[in-house]
């Protein structure tokens, strides 16, 4: 599934108004149809309070009004805005409302929102970026600390579609209920705590105008088309794959172990690591399945040169063989290399060596990384996660695939946007991102495409997070849980269930 930008939802309205000649009443009647289906059919409400904008926002609300009066629930309609910049559909819509016994307000300050079971925020879609203030911040503030159940329409109103950015206040909904395609401010992590329940519907926008759209949906219906490991039965421990993982150091030894034990669990046919002298006794103690090499000995660049993916970062440390060996691999070693953590933020202070590699890597930063790799403010990143990764794109060429980490990880190949669908709050925490990159040089390892191999990674990496918190929960777990339900997420997939 595509994700759009409020200029490309408009667009693909106006296409299939003119171009298609769907009437932009028609979409609206389907909108506010597909908002009542679902109420209908998850959720029981008799007293209804719906806030109604200006805009075609407004006008949805108002048939979603008509719809709950036909079946006999008893709605309230606050109009909220300058009556005389309504738009012509909303203006249509209000005039078929006024014709039915509806009760119609406009706002003031003693309106009880607790008077209701059920609060529809329809006050702006898409297309709002100013701060709300005034009687906009008061009514949602009031709305927010109701006990009422609450839902938005589009998008909850006081969230920037474009880059999730809260616009001084939002609606905090329950359930949103989107048209046509999610808008990236659905899945930007600032958001998620005021969009709930996300339902997607279809209005009638035909699907041969998303052509173009180069930002992705990665859910279940989409890594469905890209997980094929069926595994043959004469099948060896060469034909999956040699990765290789470079890190660790004193202090930090439980990051190496978690990504190796990451790539183990994943179904690596072999895996090797490479760590400092004085850690390797015991890591070659902590994980017999894998072969450990001290970074002094004679063998690593013959491990080097025979392996099929290499990671590197984890627990790096400032480690000086660590970073000779990084800086040899940038230059020298022609698989997909994957640099992460404390790599990340070694490499961040000579770029030019960086750029200048030839061959293909796998960059893997949270923002606090990202921002000393780009010389951007955490806090600028945070704000707009796509354009930080346009930063990114322009500084490094297409060699690169970048997986920038968050509640809803983002990557990119500089063509193209993924946006993870799964996560949870249990992967916040130390080791959860070693984790992932021992996830991810596994499937590289046994995958020849490389792109899927990265996004089906951080699919299972959040659907393990996901299962952790129906299992145990989001607080009392600690990393090496994480890498126990890895098993469950490739079940539940469905195709590997031999691992």
């Amino acid at each position: 599934m595509k994700i759009v930008n409020s200029s490309q939802i408009k667009l693909l309205d106006k296409k299939t108004i003119e171009e298609f000649g769907i009437p932009s009443l028609v979409l609206m009647e389907r909108a506010g149809l597909e908002v009542f289906k679902i109420l209908q059919k998850k959720y029981y409400f008799n007293k209804i309070l719906i806030l109604c904008g200006t805009g075609n926002n407004g006008g949805d609300g108002l048939v979603l009004a008509r719809l709950f009066h036909s079946i006999n629930k008893k709605v309230t309609i606050v109009l909220i805005g300058d009556n005389n910049k309504r738009t012509q559909e909303n203006r249509h819509q209000l005039d078929l409302v006024k014709k039915l016994s509806i009760n119609i307000l406009d706002y003031t300050n003693d309106l009880d929102f607790n008077n209701y079971d059920l609060i529809i925020d329809s006050i702006f879609g898409v297309g709002l970026t100013r701060n709300l203030e005034g009687e906009y911040f008061e009514i949602i503030n009031k709305a927010n600390n109701s006990n009422s159940f609450k839902v938005a329409i589009d998008i909850p109103s006081g969230i920037n579609a474009d880059n999730g950015k809260i616009l001084g206040i939002a609606f905090k909904a329950n359930v949103t209920i989107t048209f046509a395609l999610p808008k990236i401010a659905h899945y930007s992590d600032q958001c998620l705590d005021y969009i709930g329940e996300l339902h997607i519907v279809d209005i009638g926008i035909p699907e041969f105008y998303y052509e173009n759209i180069n930002t992705n949906l990665v859910d279940e219906n989409f890594i469905k088309n890209i997980f094929n490991f069926e595994r043959k039965k004469n099948s060896h421990k060469g034909t999956f794959g040699r990765h290789l993982l470079i890190g660790g150091s004193i202090g930090l030894t439980g990051a190496i172990n978690l990504a190796i034990k990451a790539s183990l669990i994943s179904g690596t046919g072999l895996v090797y690591g490479i760590v400092p002298n004085e850690i390797y006794n015991i890591l070659a103690s902590q994980i017999p399945s894998a072969m450990i090499y001290p970074i002094n000995d004679k063998k690593i660049y013959e491990i080097i040169e025979n392996s099929n993916c290499i990671s590197i970062g984890n627990g790096f440390g400032n480690n000086t063989e660590n970073i000779k060996l990084l800086e040899y691999l940038i230059e020298n070693y022609k698989n997909p290399l994957i640099i992460d953590a404390d790599a990340i933020n070694h490499i961040s202070k000579n770029i030019e060596t960086l750029k200048n590699r030839k061959y293909l890597t796998i960059i893997t930063p949270h923002v606090g990384e990202l921002s000393r790799l780009i010389n951007v403010s955490i806090n600028e990143i945070q704000q707009d996660r796509i354009k930080a990764i346009s930063n990114f794109s322009n500084i490094f060429n297409n060699n690169f695939i970048l997986v920038l980490k968050g509640a809803k990880t983002i990557i990119s190949d500089s063509n193209n946007i993924y946006i993870n669908s799964t996560g949870s709050p249990s992967l916040a925490r130390g080791g959860s991102g070693d984790i992932l990159s021992g996830i991810i040089g596994s499937m590289i390892c046994q995958n020849n495409n490389i792109l899927n191999s990265v996004i089906l990674s951080v699919y299972i990496h959040g659907l393990v997070g996901e299962i952790i918190s129906n299992k145990i929960n989001d607080i009392n777990i600690i990393p090496e849980n994480i890498i126990d339900y890895i098993p469950l997420a490739f079940n539940k997939i469905g195709k590997l269930s031999n691992i």
